[in-house]
């Protein structure tokens, strides 16, 4: 395997700028720029075309490459500022992408990777962004950066390195992640939303999870207390999608309770989004933001939410109340408001990070799941018919 401090030692050569958003299969590389690089050359951004941007601004005021770093789900978010600026045609802007290579063809993935892994070298194809695989067995990596750089400068564009499962090492301290953060509340993820089931759990509400551990533990809850899954979506992929999908099943069931079951780092993604939301969604809309301070489903790795007064966000956004909670008491407080109020609502519950080690995966199929929640919600359960 190769050791991930080396690997980003031999980065270091050709960039003193580092930006992305983490992946699972690039954690030991994440905890070791983390850990090692200046805090003022490396930005955990809101999403991965923030950080082609970035890189391009740094490229224009340096004239040196950037290392940008993603999971291959986060293509969808670069195609643009790669596209129409950084490709070769516009701009020219040399980049090295460090991409992690989930749901590569032949290896067991859920099925949002499997369908992405399986395009990906057509993709790159497509993006005319020429690309080296590495896996742990690539002794000559040293070698592949500096070709790839290389190759990067002659033709005036981005360049990838694609990278396998498995290919790197663990890195010294496997906490090193979580060491100089803070816990934020007193309740784990999971505690916080078998909470919110207790307290929202009547017939008319449904729950939309965001992606990652949020609608694993969901899923999970529901199986532990022995209720349906068909007043919940399962956002298993679409990082940050979660609340305009919510906000699009509100504008046409008014009189149900949807609830978005959303991440500090899910928030960020497409803050932009909330516009929309405040303007168009159902007055019963509920906006959820689970805050950790960490991307929790990909390792652990600080997102930029502490910059940020959450509330204050989804007040200038137009939401019409605002709570922040960390406990039952508090959450059933802000549920009374939601309840007697005009919303949307936007509720940020502080929770402690971390999750279970043995936290499985939903065992139903994605489109199962939809086909099951849109049969609940024509259903009439409140006197009351989906429009």
């Amino acid at each position: 395997m190769i050791n991930p401090k080396q690997f980003y030692l031999s980065l270091s050569k050709y960039s003193s700028f580092f930006s992305g958003v983490p992946d699972s299969l690039l954690k030991e590389l994440n905890s070791v720029i983390l850990d090692k690089h200046p805090t003022e050359k490396h930005i955990i951004a809101a999403n991965e075309g923030v950080s082609v941007s970035l890189g391009i601004g740094h490229f224009i005021a340096t004239k040196e490459i950037a290392i940008v770093y993603l999971q291959n789900s986060g293509l969808g978010n670069i195609v643009n500022p790669i596209i129409s600026l950084a490709n070769k045609r516009i701009y020219g802007v040399p980049m090295l992408l460090i991409i992690g290579w989930r749901g590569e063809p032949g290896l067991k993935d859920e099925p949002q990777h499997v369908t992405q892994g399986k395009i990906q070298e057509d993709l790159f194809k497509s993006l005319e962004i020429p690309y080296k695989i590495i896996d742990e067995h690539s002794d000559n990596y040293e070698e592949v950066i500096q070709n790839s750089v290389s190759e990067s400068y002659n033709l005036s564009s981005p360049v990838a390195i694609l990278v396998r499962k498995n290919t790197f090492s663990k890195y010294g301290n496997p906490n090193i992640i979580n060491q100089a953060l803070e816990e934020k509340g007193i309740l784990t993820r999971e505690e916080a939303i078998n909470t919110i089931l207790n307290i929202w759990n009547h017939n008319y509400s449904f729950f939309i999870g965001t992606t990652g551990k949020t609608s694993r533990e969901l899923f999970e809850l529901r199986e532990k207390r022995g209720e349906s899954h068909n007043h919940d979506f399962l956002t298993v992929g679409g990082m940050g999608h979660a609340i305009s999908i919510a906000t699009g099943i509100s504008m046409n069931a008014p009189t149900k309770t949807i609830v978005c079951l959303d991440g500090d780092g899910s928030l960020l993604m497409h803050t932009g989004s909330l516009v929309s939301t405040t303007t168009y969604s159902s007055k019963k809309l509920v906006h959820v933001v689970l805050n950790n301070g960490i991307h929790d489903s990909v390792g652990g790795q600080p997102t930029l939410v502490s910059n940020v007064s959450c509330c204050d966000l989804a007040s200038s956004m137009g939401y019409k109340t605002t709570h922040k909670v960390e406990d039952d008491e508090s959450l059933k407080k802000a549920f009374v408001i939601t309840e007697n109020q005009s919303g949307p609502h936007f509720i940020e519950f502080l929770i402690k990070s971390g999750s279970r080690k043995n936290l499985g995966r939903p065992t139903i199929k994605p489109l199962d799941n939809l086909r099951e929640l849109q049969q609940a919600l024509s259903t009439n359960l409140k006197g009351d018919e989906f429009k």
